[in-house]
Parts: structure tokens; C-alpha cells; sequence
């Protein structure tokens, strides 16, 4: 870290540690440092065109030296708009089709299909087993008031799964993108000159979807979903093939562990309500598709 400011010939008279990111207060300004293991990421996003960016100043095989910016506060479903605005603009600057040797979709099958089987089997025997109990705890009580809503999901994904790769199985490529991998929508930098994403060095290749579901589990129960969605694909539309995998993959019910606690009661609770929350988002998408249809055929 000594190098890079030596080397842009800063003095230095405060520092501020955040995490993982310093900051130097300097005559020129403030600039922030941040160890990463593969700076050259940068190079590759400005390269496609993304330039929503930190200003870089200087960088090295560690280390990366860039402008710091303070962000405004604003409010926070504008904010969630911005985000998956700038995560579209990177799906789309970054995007191609990759090939693989392996039939990389029958493994995916695979692992999902397994996933979903041990999902079946243990809440099965959940169920036989806490109705045979005399009398049933909070939790038991609560799970298995929602039993029927798991096993509608656990079904529904094990269907759409068969039908997804049926269609699918014989694709050897798949579009892949530059994820972000960093979710979280204070990592969005926004001034009145300049909005960026800040912190790269979580990121990774695959298929855009990835993003939108950790963004998915992550903010499910505070924004609308939907509404994002449709934001996303203005810039960047999924493919039928990777929506339908995204629904599948939001669909899988969590495995809820059962504790006699207050915390188990709200982890329960949590859980099934993801499930009611991804069910009016399918239902949102199914509406959408219907639309769509009946515009086509009048």
C-alpha cells in the first residue's frame, strides 16, 4: 500500500479504516485503497465499455488507489431502481456465449433434482413425525399449519425443473456475463455527478441470473420484485431459458430446521413467507406472459 502512495507522491494526514478499504486524507483529497486480487478487472469492464466505475487513480498487482466519493442518501426504493439499473448495464456491456465440453445443464439438472428429492424426503418425515406427537410445539405447530404451501413449491419446482430440461438438455452454450457478486445496494456510489458500483473484487463469470438472485434472497421481502425485473430487462432481457431457471431457483423452499426457541418460530415464519412472496411473484410474471399472449393474438 506504501508503494502506490509513494508512488503518486501523496501526503498523507488522516486515515480512515472502513473494513476492508482505506481511506487517505491527503491536500489533493480524499482517495481510497483497496487490496484486490485481481486488479486487472478494470481494465477488462472499461474495455467493454462499462464505465460506471470508481476514478482510478493508480493500481498494482495488490493494491487499487481511486477517487473517494461520498454518497447522497436518498430514497431507498429510487436506490433499488439505480441498482438494478447499473447491474443490467453490466450484464449487457459484458455478455457473450460460452461453450462447454460437459453437458453442464445435466449437471445443474442433477444437483437441483437431488436438492429437491432431500427437500421431499425431509419434510415427509418431518411431518410423520411431529404428528405423531401428543402435543405439538409453537414451531411444529406453525410448520405444519404451512405444510401443504412446501410441498406446493417443492412440487412446482420438481415439475418445472423436468420441463426446463427437457427443452434444454441438448444446448451445449449458455450466455454468461460479468457478475458483480457483491450485492448489496450500499455498494452503489451516487453523487449529483456520478453513480458506480463500488467493489469488484467478488466478481465472477456466468449467467446474469446469479445476480438477480442473490439480490432476489437478499431484498425479497423489502422491494417489489416485479417492478425491478421489468427495469432490468429494459436494458437487458433475459432468456426464456434463464427466467425459467430463476423462477425455479427462487421457488426451492428453504430447509427449516425446527428449534423449540423464538428465533425458530421467526425463522419459520421468514421462510414460508419467501414462499407467498415468490408466489405472487409468479403469479405477477404468469399475468405479464398472458398479456403478452393476448396482445399477439389480437
Amino acid at each position: 500500500m506504501n508503494n502506490i502512495i509513494k508512488r503518486n507522491n501523496l501526503k498523507v494526514n488522516k486515515v480512515t479504516i472502513n473494513n476492508d478499504v482505506t481511506t487517505i486524507d491527503t491536500p489533493l483529497g480524499l482517495f481510497d485503497i483497496k487490496k484486490y486480487k485481481d486488479t486487472r478487472i478494470f481494465d477488462y469492464l472499461l474495455s467493454r465499455g462499462f464505465i460506471y466505475i470508481p476514478k482510478i487513480i493508480d493500481y498494482d498487482n495488490e493494491y487499487i488507489l481511486y477517487e473517494h466519493i461520498d454518497s447522497i442518501n436518498y430514497d431507498l426504493e429510487e436506490k433499488a431502481q439505480d441498482y438494478i439499473k447499473l447491474l443490467s448495464l453490466l450484464h449487457l456491456k459484458t455478455t457473450y456465449f460460452k461453450e462447454f465440453k460437459e453437458n453442464e445443464y445435466k449437471l445443474l439438472y442433477d444437483r437441483l433434482k437431488s436438492k429437491i428429492n432431500n427437500l421431499n424426503s425431509y419434510y415427509l418425515s418431518l411431518t410423520n413425525s411431529i404428528e405423531e406427537k401428543e402435543y405439538m410445539s409453537p414451531s411444529e405447530y406453525l410448520l405444519i399449519k404451512n405444510i401443504s404451501i412446501i410441498n406446493s413449491a417443492l412440487n412446482y419446482t420438481n415439475y418445472e425443473l423436468d420441463n426446463w430440461y427437457e427443452s434444454n438438455n441438448k444446448n451445449n452454450k449458455k450466455r454468461v456475463v460479468t457478475l458483480y457478486n457483491n450485492i448489496d445496494i450500499n455498494n452503489m456510489v451516487k453523487n449529483k455527478d456520478i453513480t458506480y458500483l463500488n467493489d469488484f473484487s467478488n466478481a465472477s463469470t456466468d449467467s446474469p441470473i446469479y445476480d438477480l438472485l442473490k439480490f432476489y434472497d437478499k431484498y425479497y421481502d423489502i422491494y417489489d420484485f416485479p417492478s425491478l425485473l421489468k427495469i432490468y430487462e429494459k436494458n437487458y432481457k433475459l432468456l426464456n431459458y434463464e427466467k425459467e431457471l430463476f423462477y425455479i431457483l427462487i421457488s426451492i423452499p428453504d430447509k427449516i430446521i425446527i428449534n423449540n426457541n423464538i428465533d425458530s418460530i421467526k425463522n419459520i415464519k421468514k421462510s414460508i413467507d419467501k414462499i407467498y412472496i415468490t408466489l405472487r411473484v409468479l403469479n405477477s410474471e404468469k399475468e405479464k406472459t398472458s398479456k403478452t399472449h393476448e396482445n399477439k393474438d389480437n
